[in-house]
């Protein structure tokens, strides 16, 4: 069997870390590596990992950094000492079901896929999440790409290929650091399998609070993955199919409703002239970047609500 390497970036997390490891240490999965990365933790989480490391040493060790520049870091961290064929990100705030690792390593070996998608479950909002169409399961060409990057999701439910992070590196100090990256990985792929059974399970709703909940925070953020996408892959002119250009336009459009319910949704944090200020800075934005009208994307004109598309022409 094939190593897998598990990369699990932690901060400040003492009160949920302890059922995340448990989970897994007790992958089913024999031949696996798991790196607890702690990122400059100020509280017992580092604690509780090396703990936890110290009970399992064959498969588990800690890194720690000194300084805390976010979860991308954290990730870059992990990848430089990963010697798996195969990677799986993990969020330090849910649950993995044992088989995890197994399940989807299985897909991916009968199916020969470079990435395999496992479903996720949020209790919080009872919902079910798997992002690849069953459509898209199995060789890729360039409409099954674009499918893919306009459906968007997480890392943290799919396995990948190593070599699919080579050239790779996350944004650090930023939050949504991986917005680029999940697009760079669909385009090297070759083929993508998923299974049905449910590999991880959020904490309330975890996937949707991310690593922070400052409303400047995210706005920087969003705003920054926007601008280093459009320069990647739109303004490089590196993308010659006009599907995937699309799809690739179409997260740009999604990423800046993202960003515009951010503004309207600060729970008081900005007054009324503070998101005057960012919804323009926004508007300019979408100038800049020439974001076309939701009918002029195949994509946007499937996907938006109604509530989408007043955010985006507001």
């Amino acid at each position: 069997m094939s190593k897998i390497s598990v990369i699990v970036p932690f901060y400040n997390v003492e009160k949920t870390i302890s059922s995340c490891l448990r989970n897994l240490a007790w992958q089913t999965h024999e031949d696996i590596e798991i790196i607890l990365v702690n990122n400059a933790s100020t509280d017992h989480s580092a604690d509780i990992a090396k703990d936890c490391a110290n009970t399992f040493p064959d498969k588990m060790r800690v890194i720690d950094l000194e300084e805390n520049k976010g979860v991308g870091a954290a990730k870059n961290a992990g990848l430089k000492e990963a010697s798996g064929d195969y990677i799986v990100f993990v969020d330090n705030d849910g649950v993995l079901e044992t088989t995890m690792v197994e399940k989807m390593f299985d897909v991916a070996t009968k199916q020969n896929c470079d990435m395999v998608e496992g479903t996720a479950y949020i209790p919080g909002i009872n919902m079910l999440m798997l992002q690849t169409p069953l459509d898209c399961v199995g060789k890729l060409d360039a409409d099954k790409k674009a499918t893919l990057i306009a459906r968007g999701g997480l890392f943290t439910t799919r396995l990948f290929k190593k070599e699919l992070f080579d050239g790779i590196t996350f944004r650090e100090n930023v939050i949504h650091e991986d917005s680029e990256n999940l697009i760079k990985v669909i385009l090297k792929a070759d083929s993508v399998g998923v299974t049905n059974d449910i590999v991880f399970k959020y904490n309330s709703g975890a996937a949707y609070s991310k690593a922070s909940n400052d409303p400047l925070n995210i706005h920087k953020s969003l705003s920054d993955a926007m601008t280093v996408i459009n320069e990647e892959f739109l303004k490089s002119e590196i993308i010659k199919d006009d599907k995937i250009k699309e799809a690739i336009t179409f997260q740009l459009m999604q990423h800046y409703i993202d960003a515009m319910f951010n503004v309207h949704n600060s729970n008081g944090r900005f007054t009324s002239k503070t998101i005057k200020f960012y919804q323009d800075e926004l508007k300019q934005l979408k100038k800049k970047l020439s974001l076309p009208a939701v009918e002029d994307n195949e994509f946007a004109k499937q996907k938006f609500s109604a509530k989408d598309k007043e955010l985006y022409t507001k």
